[in-house]
C-alpha cells in the first residue's frame, strides 16, 4: 500500500521555474538535467515497484524525518512485518567502479555516494530506535 506519493523536489522546481524565465546558464542548465535525471530514475522505480506489487507492505515515497536534530530525506522506505527497508534511488548512466570505498566515472569521484546516504538515513534510525 502507498502511504506518501512521490512529488518534485524544491531543487528541480527551482531549476525549472528559473528555466522558464530565463536562459540557463551551463551550470544551471547541468544542475536542472541532474535533476530532472534523477527523478526520472525515481518516477521509473515506482512505475516497476508498482506493476510487481506491493499489497503486504507499506511504501513511502519522498520522505523527510526529523531524527536527532537533522533532516534525513529517503527516496523510498518500505515497511513490513520484518523490518523497515531502505531504498536509495540513483539514475546513474556510464562505467563506473568502486575503489578505496569510493565511487567514480572516468577520474571524478562520484559527489552523491548512494552508500555514503544509506549510512547515514542507516544511523539516524538507529540513533532513532535508542531513544
Amino acid at each position: 500500500m502507498i502511504l506518501s506519493e512521490r512529488f518534485i523536489g524544491g531543487e528541480l522546481a527551482y531549476y525549472r521555474a528559473l528555466g522558464f524565465r530565463t536562459k540557463l546558464s551551463s551550470s544551471d542548465a547541468r544542475s536542472l538535467a541532474v535533476q530532472e535525471k534523477g527523478f526520472s530514475g525515481e518516477c521509473e522505480y515506482d512505475r516497476v515497484f508498482d506493476e510487481a506489487g506491493h499489497g503486504s507492505v507499506l511504501v513511502f515515497r519522498d520522505i523527510y524525518l526529523r531524527i536527532d536534530g537533522r533532516t534525513a530525506q529517503y527516496d523510498c522506505l518500505i515497511v513490513s512485518d520484518d523490518g523497515i527497508i531502505v531504498n536509495e534511488i540513483k539514475n546513474y548512466s556510464g562505467l563506473y567502479r568502486y575503489e578505496g570505498g569510493k565511487w567514480f566515472i572516468g577520474q571524478s569521484e562520484v559527489s552523491e555516494d548512494a552508500l555514503s546516504q544509506l549510512r547515514r538515513a542507516i544511523g539516524g534510525w538507529s540513533r532513532c530506535a535508542t531513544m
